[in-house]
């Protein structure tokens, strides 16, 4: 299961939904979580702790809307539904979506389908052909 943890959209809001310790901790229950870039920034936890913490993707595309780069590769060799599910969250699609550079795509094999290849700007079917895409 992914456990996403956003932003507080409330003015003021010094609360989070989550820690960079209790991250740790559902990681070691088996959990993947996903942190919005500055989810804790009002709490006094900076976006590095929660990836110090274990905490993945969403946190990283974040990361690369503040780089200048040319394009960015969101890639994941096959698996188990399970071990893709982290590409199908709304916090994830709203990470692509406001990068400034295209989002190319190649997340487990030909057949997986998953939010993150829906909102990217080109889809492929393999992070092989993704990396041939790029080249």
């Amino acid at each position: 299961m992914l456990i996403g943890v956003p932003r507080e959209s409330r003015p003021g809001e010094t609360r989070v939904a989550a820690t960079p310790k209790t991250v740790e901790q559902l990681l070691k229950l088996g959990y993947q979580v996903a942190v919005e870039a500055g989810a804790g920034a009002a709490a006094s936890f900076d976006d590095a702790a929660y990836a110090a913490a274990g905490a993945t993707v969403a946190h990283a595309l974040r990361a690369a809307a503040g780089l200048d780069v040319d394009v960015v590769a969101l890639v994941r060799g096959g698996g188990a539904r399970s071990d893709l599910a982290a590409f199908d969250s709304e916090l994830i699609a709203r990470a692509i979506a406001h990068l400034p550079a295209p989002v190319l795509t190649g997340i487990g094999h030909e057949t997986d389908d998953s939010v993150a290849d829906a909102v990217a700007h080109t889809r492929y079917k393999t992070p092989t052909a993704c990396a041939a895409g790029v080249l």
